[in-house]
């Protein structure tokens, strides 16, 4: 091998690097990856939570007149609440989380 600067090499190299937009493996895809998986799974945990608490709010609605922003009323009617709503609401909470981390992990990879 020469020690000279100007003279032509004669190993063979990719004159134009893939950018790290279009390489799968790249470290900035990994991390588009990762945000997008994450934001994913808290949408789609979200959605899941509301759709399996949906029966619970209208076989077991608050009483005329309450308001949410009325914590002494809510904590009464939760107190009354049957065990099958409040099992609804633990239900809707624990599928909820599951299914948006199963989401953001299969985005995520």
């Amino acid at each position: 091998m020469s020690t000279n600067p100007y003279e032509l090499s004669t190993a063979v190299s990719d004159p134009v690097p893939a950018s790290p937009r279009t390489q799968a493996g790249s470290p900035v895809w990994a991390i588009v990856r990762s945000v997008l998986g994450v934001v994913a799974g808290v949408v789609a945990g979200g959605i899941v939570a509301f759709l399996i608490e949906i029966p619970g709010m209208f076989l077991h609605p608050l009483p005329p007149g309450v308001e949410v922003a009325d914590a002494a009323a809510l904590k009464a009617h939760f107190a009354r609440a049957p065990l099958a709503a409040l099992i609804g609401v633990a239900i809707a909470w624990s599928v909820g989380p599951l299914v948006g981390s199963w989401v953001a992990a299969l985005i995520a990879r």
